[in-house]
């Protein structure tokens, strides 16, 4: 019977370990130009996007990202009012971006899809969700798995820093963390992102590393 129940374990497992990549490649991200890269470190260019975000009171990062998940999924699929005041369903992005926003609160950050405008975006019913338009931007990122704790941002943040001093850039807001994957994804195999945006132009005389 063990052997049994811990063969039904295992087949479950690969199962979810399957289908991790189909789910991920079913959201759409937002676009970008790789300026470079060392791993696990990137300069991404991204380009002008449409965000719904919230920022949201909590003692911890895992809890915020909850809380402001719930009250932007709420709104996208269908806690909105839009022409002739009928909801609608927003297709769902990734990632989710969480950055500090204060002490104890953070804001929580969907994108939205590419092919809705600002004025076509429909109204949230929840007055603490606020649709807006972001300009470009040039962002550093860092990537690791595991649940995206406080204790997994520390240290991997000062080392972004050095990275991003090492290319010639000043950064030029708050850590945000991105995560991927759904809350069931094994910790190992999650897909999170720490993110700096960087002010803009180089110093001058600077230059950029080469790649590895």
């Amino acid at each position: 019977m063990a052997k049994k129940i811990l063969l039904a374990l295992a087949g479950i497992g690969a199962l979810v370990v399957a289908a991790i990549p189909i789910i991920r490649s079913s959201y759409d991200e937002p676009e970008f130009k790789s300026v470079h890269a060392s791993n696990p470190f990137e300069i991404r260019a991204y380009g002008s996007r449409i965000v719904a975000q919230t920022t949201v009171r909590a003692s911890s990062l895992r809890e915020a990202t909850t809380l402001g998940f719930e009250r932007l999924a709420e709104y996208i699929f269908g806690g909105n009012r839009g022409s002739g005041g009928a909801s609608q369903k927003i297709a769902m992005t990734t990632p989710v971006e969480s950055v500090p926003a204060g002490e104890n609160a953070y804001t929580v950050v969907f994108t939205m899809p590419s092919e809705w405008t600002l004025d076509e975006l429909p109204e949230p019913n929840d007055p603490n969700v606020v649709v807006r338009a972001e300009e470009p931007r040039l962002v550093a990122t860092a990537r690791f798995s595991g649940n995206a704790s406080e204790r997994d941002v520390d240290e991997l943040s000062r080392e972004l820093m050095v990275y991003i001093e090492e290319q010639g850039y000043v950064a030029d807001s708050e850590v945000t963390i991105a995560q991927y994957d759904p809350p069931w994804t094994p910790g190992i195999m999650r897909r999170n992102e720490m993110m700096v945006e960087l002010a803009e132009p180089r110093a001058p005389g600077t230059e950029a590393a080469p790649a590895e």
